[in-house]
């Protein structure tokens, strides 16, 4: 019994070091990468300016996905904000439950039901492998903290057995790719997987979760230059 319980937490110490090794190691590899491409072409063009790849750009994107919460499917909603220098974004973000899902608690007692609401804050990172005209391909990241709120009661007569809010750890990684129709509007796909970092085994039974979504993407900042062009003719 013991020994089991070892296991467990060992191996959930070992994806959790592993993950946030190979995020570090992403990160300071693209930090490197930036940084000689940047010398690169430095050195090859000092009197003009810099490719528009290579500018800052701002982000504005909606990060909502379909997932699984407590064995039920549902939607979250989300809002990235941040910049662009190619071939990486990065940025701030909210994302979170559209409504409490209230499913029955098979961790502790299947006869009672246990009520889930759950809402993050997140850094996110995306690494773009591809893109051209048409296509992107990138692998995106998010490291978040947020509170999770989660009540058990009686579905007989309602009455409420207990209630617990914690703070809670995460994250995600997902395939992400985009076709572009036009400048500002395309459509789209990800797939990917929450890993909850609390040690907690009804957070981990029932936050922790592949991920999907289907998008419509609207680009407002390529939008607005579309609009503003036509208004100059």
């Amino acid at each position: 019994m013991h020994a089991a319980l070892y296991a467990m937490k060992y191996r959930k110490i070992t994806i959790f070091f592993t993950l946030f090794s190979f995020f570090f190691v992403f990160l300071g590899n693209s930090v490197l990468a930036n940084t000689r491409l940047n010398q690169v072409i430095n050195q090859a063009a000092r009197q003009d300016s810099l490719s528009p790849q290579l500018r800052l750009k701002p982000v504005v994107s909606m990060d909502n996905k379909a997932t699984w919460i407590g064995g039920e499917h549902t939607a979250m909603f989300g809002l990235k904000v941040g910049a662009e220098q190619y071939p990486y974004r990065f940025g701030v973000g909210y994302c979170g439950l559209f409504r409490t899902i209230v499913v029955p608690n098979l961790a502790q007692n299947p006869h009672t039901n246990l009520a889930i609401s759950f809402g993050y804050w997140n850094f996110w990172l995306d690494r773009l492998w591809f893109r051209d005209k048409h296509w992107e391909v990138k692998t995106a990241f998010q490291l978040g903290y947020g509170r999770l709120y989660m009540s058990q009661t009686n579905p007989v007569n309602d009455a409420l057995l207990w209630r617990q809010a914690e703070n809670v750890g995460l994250m995600e990684i997902s395939q992400d790719f985009h076709y572009k129709i036009c400048d500002w509007f395309a459509v789209g796909a990800a797939a990917g997987y929450r890993f909850m970092l609390n040690d907690d085994d009804l957070i981990q039974q029932n936050i922790q979760a592949p991920m999907y979504a289907l998008r419509l993407k609207v680009f407002p900042i390529e939008l607005i230059q579309v609009i503003g062009k036509k208004k100059a003719k």
